[in-house]
């Protein structure tokens, strides 16, 4: 009995730790195709190393755009879990990239707040 339980458990946390990831990564994928939001990741991608050759190619709302689709792509492939172990496989393994290079903007941001004492403290909280 403990062992189906145990399992169910663990089912459960698998659905809601992959489904919860899927609805994060879609929904600010979908936020990108936004004017608002292309205006509000202009300042990390200008200030990106590997990101700010993009604004020289295409407009910011078009880069806004691609970084959407290409996060709702990483969605939809780890969704598909139930049909493709090996879709969802190449999703995860897409999204370590789009992780650190979010990390990146941590570092390469100017303007953070001296008076917070440095990283990790964001800039602007108080």
């Amino acid at each position: 009995m403990i062992s189906a339980r145990t399992n169910t458990f663990q089912s459960i946390g698998t659905f809601l730790l992959r489904y919860g990831l899927v609805l994060v990564v879609g929904w600010i994928g979908a936020m990108k195709f936004t004017a608002y939001e292309a205006e509000g990741i202009k300042p990390l991608i200008v200030s990106s190393p590997f990101m700010s050759w993009m604004y020289g190619v295409m407009s910011v709302q078009a880069v806004s755009s691609l970084i959407g689709v290409v996060e709702i792509a990483i969605a939809l492939l780890i969704a598909l879990r139930p049909l493709s172990a090996r879709a969802c496989a190449i999703g995860s393994a897409l999204a370590i990239p789009m992780f650190l290079t979010t990390l990146t903007f941590l570092f390469t941001l100017p303007g953070g707040e001296p008076t917070l004492g440095g990283f990790p403290a964001p800039a602007g909280s108080s």
